[in-house]
């Protein structure tokens, strides 16, 4: 089961914040997802959208969320508006996102469960959270 955190960027101050934190957790969910929680489910996506100068994504929170029989994936937008990220520090940023990540995880969870894919509820939640606390320490 693998987690995968990609991002569109509108504008390159946002990439220079975001890029470290989702290579960051990617190397956290790779590290401590190792179980199988689901029936046929191999990877939940979630795609940063952060918005900027450039391009404004025009909402908040996770949306567009998508099952992917195809691939056996569920993928959902985070998407990040400028008010989110501007004008805090890093720490502060680091604590946001892994509070809106929570949120993407638990929609995620809810569509695996109405799909009847779930096979570890409470292994899935458990390393979730060992990944997120291991990336708001880094």
């Amino acid at each position: 089961m693998k987690i995968q955190i990609s991002g569109d960027y509108g504008e390159p101050k946002a990439d220079d914040l975001f890029w470290p934190l989702q290579k960051k957790l990617n190397d956290c969910f790779k590290k401590h997802m190792t179980g199988v929680y689901f029936n046929a489910l191999v990877m939940l996506s979630i795609v940063f959208r952060v918005s900027g100068k450039v391009l404004d994504f025009g909402s908040e929170g996770p949306e567009k969320l998508k099952h992917i029989k195809k691939d056996s994936e569920l993928t959902i937008d985070l998407v990040f508006p400028q008010t989110f990220w501007r004008g805090i520090d890093k720490k502060e940023l680091k604590s946001s996102v892994a509070g809106s990540l929570l949120e993407c995880m638990d929609v995620m969870l809810d569509k695996a469960k109405e799909l009847n894919e779930v096979q570890d509820v409470e292994g899935f939640t458990r390393d979730v959270e060992r990944a997120i606390a291991e990336f708001k320490e880094g």
